[in-house]
């Protein structure tokens, strides 16, 4: 029920605090204590924060954010504070995370910049590092920059980003999206009646992919590249699997 108010040295560090007890007959107690650790140090910031296209589509554009960790000599790092700022605004709080990574769903045609901070067990906060700016786009595969060869039927459903996807059982038929940008993905989905496609970037191929499983799971990053410049690329998905297999484009998600 006793309370004393009692000011440390401003020394980081241990501190042990020692008291004893007097009665009105000017008994003593037996000597007591409590310790803590000063931590007054802010801790270092990560490192500048990358983006990359990633992550289970949900809402929008799905986006992994990563960052090199912070450090913290004293208490330890507790924790990363991630701020987003949306077409040039202010920033504001999307994430407090003990991870050194996190994804988000980015809204198409919207331009995006993160920063993020490192606190510590003491409550301590570095400053923010940012990361570089970047806008986001969302691009059906009904759109004119998607060129098609063979039959590529229209199905809808809300399954798909946007309702509408376009799908292929055609061995050779393609479809060949241009852009520019830093990143691209590929938007489909894989379940038991999905076959096999190549994957061309400007003209060389880099990747097979198996879509068939056991299990459905729509609106899935398939496949992705990324860049260190902005510049006009193109990627043509080829269908190469079993007759009656189809091959899915649902949405293409751009990062420039």
């Amino acid at each position: 029920g006793m309370s004393l108010p009692w000011t440390l040295s401003t020394v980081d560090g241990s501190k042990t605090l020692y008291a004893q007890f007097k009665d009105v007959g000017d008994r003593v107690s037996a000597v007591v204590s409590d310790g803590i650790t000063l931590d007054t140090l802010a801790p270092t910031a990560s490192g500048r924060p990358a983006h990359r296209l990633g992550g289970i589509v949900t809402t929008g554009i799905a986006t992994r954010v990563t960052w090199a960790a912070g450090s913290d000599a004293n208490s330890g790092v507790a924790a990363y504070v991630v701020q987003r700022s949306v077409n040039g605004g202010v920033y504001t709080t999307v994430a407090t995370t003990a991870a050194r990574s996190a994804v988000f769903q980015l809204g198409s045609g919207r331009t995006y910049r993160f920063r993020v901070a490192t606190k510590d067990a003491a409550g301590n906060q570095s400053g923010y590092r940012a990361g570089a700016r970047f806008k986001a786009s969302s691009i059906s595969q009904s759109s004119t920059s998607v060129r098609y060869r063979g039959k590529w039927p229209l199905y809808r459903s809300t399954r798909f980003v946007g309702g509408t996807a376009r799908a292929s059982s055609v061995t050779g038929a393609s479809a060949t999206f241009t852009f520019t940008g830093t990143h691209v993905a590929w938007v489909s989905r894989s379940n038991a009646t999905q076959g096999t496609a190549r994957v061309y970037v400007n003209g060389r191929l880099v990747a097979r992919l198996n879509l068939r499983s056991a299990t459905t799971k729509d609106k899935q990053i398939v496949f992705s590249r990324a860049w260190t410049t902005v510049a006009r690329r193109t990627i043509k998905i080829v269908v190469t699997g079993t007759q009656g297999r189809r091959v899915t484009v649902d949405q293409f998600f751009v990062l420039r």
